[in-house]
């Protein structure tokens, strides 16, 4: 064996080393992203509210018994029409934390709170013109600008959960974590469908109904080609394109992370940090179940600048109403909860919605 072949052999065993090595260390950092994201789950999970305040003990007590277990003056009374108890403060932003958990739309869309009926927000009508102009030249006015108001209306979701009164009357049982836990589900399914498919008729307006929203078309009538992904990226203006999202469901997701470039690299890079999404031509992913799947004239994807394009609003104040007598017969109280939420389209350009289409 000569010289030179001995060094070859010598480098590329060094190569196959290192290849190992690497391939140890991607095996070691997918287990910690696994990892970390099973902790941030579990610790989600347990994490409880803690009544404090004696307006949150009282609260607490009669989800448990009912008012005579209560100190009735520490409670906030709803209107005399709808019956029940305003749910304390930190009780109200507790089940809207766990909406966003379950709501991918409402973590990337601009979120606001009111205590009236309607939010009004200023929007432009339109452009003015501006131009270069000398120290002492003239200035001629600019015309046709003007300002208009973006309206949206809080609509009304409620939940109904019935319990055996034995559950309630036993000392173990954590009440208000139990219900906080079924509330937040049970209003994140129902507002998650309204921000994407909603028809703004007694329920939010969906991202995918308002019709200003523009579309890319996929570039083939059944799938999704690496092109479209580029496509509909740049095909808005690069102040939206800064802080881009994709939103998709998950048989979406699988499609697309099979996509390669020309250079038989994946479009798709997953994440190896714990708690980072993965990306997609260099902007964020997030997973939303409400979206459709890849078909004929679908809108599986869109993409956007969602805090610009989409705002929700927030009715805070939570009403949680205790019906004893209506369940009597079946052993059972019932608590019926209500909370107003309003969503829609504020800036259409700010998104673009992908087209399967040719």
């Amino acid at each position: 064996m000569d010289e030179f072949e001995r060094l070859t052999r010598e480098i590329q065993s060094g190569i196959d080393g290192f290849k190992t090595r690497l391939d140890r260390v991607e095996s070691f950092l997918d287990k910690k992203e696994i990892e970390g994201r099973r902790l941030m789950i579990r610790n989600s999970a347990e994490a409880k509210y803690v009544p404090s305040s004696m307006e949150e003990k009282s609260f607490s007590g009669y989800l448990r018994e009912g008012e005579r277990a209560v100190e009735k003056k520490a409670l906030r009374v709803a209107d005399a029409s709808l019956g029940g108890y305003w749910a304390p403060a930190e009780f109200s932003r507790q089940i809207i934390q766990g909406v966003t958990e379950f709501s991918p739309i409402r973590s990337i869309a601009r979120v606001m709170t009111t205590t009236g009926s309607t939010l009004e927000l200023p929007k432009a009508a339109n452009t003015f013109d501006c131009a270069w102009v000398a120290e002492i030249g003239n200035r001629t006015e600019t015309t046709g600008y003007s300002l208009g108001l973006e309206t949206i209306t809080p609509h009304e979701a409620y939940a109904l959960i019935r319990a055996a009164k034995s559950f309630l009357e036993d000392a173990g049982i954590d009440i208000d974590n139990w219900l906080m836990g079924e509330f937040s589900l049970r209003f994140a399914k129902l507002e998650g469908t309204a921000f994407v498919t909603g028809n703004n008729t007694g329920q939010p307006e969906g991202i995918l109904t308002n019709a200003n929203v523009g579309s890319s078309n996929s570039g083939d009538g059944n799938t999704i080609t690496a092109d479209a992904i580029l496509d509909i990226v740049y095909s808005l203006p690069s102040e939206y394109r800064r802080a881009g999202t994709f939103i998709m469901n998950k048989a979406t997701a699988l499609a697309v992370r099979k996509i390669k470039n020309n250079q038989n690299d994946y479009l798709w890079q997953p994440s190896y940090a714990g708690g980072q999404p993965d990306t997609l031509a260099g902007y964020k992913v997030v997973e939303c179940p409400d979206m459709p799947d890849v078909a004929n004239a679908a809108y599986p994807i869109v993409f956007g600048d969602f805090k610009r394009a989409y705002t929700i609003v927030d009715r805070v104040d939570i009403s949680v109403q205790r019906l004893v007598e209506k369940y009597v017969e079946y052993g059972q109280i019932g608590f019926y909860a209500r909370r107003r939420v309003g969503g829609q389209v504020t800036d259409a350009n700010a998104i673009k919605k992908m087209l399967i289409a040719a």
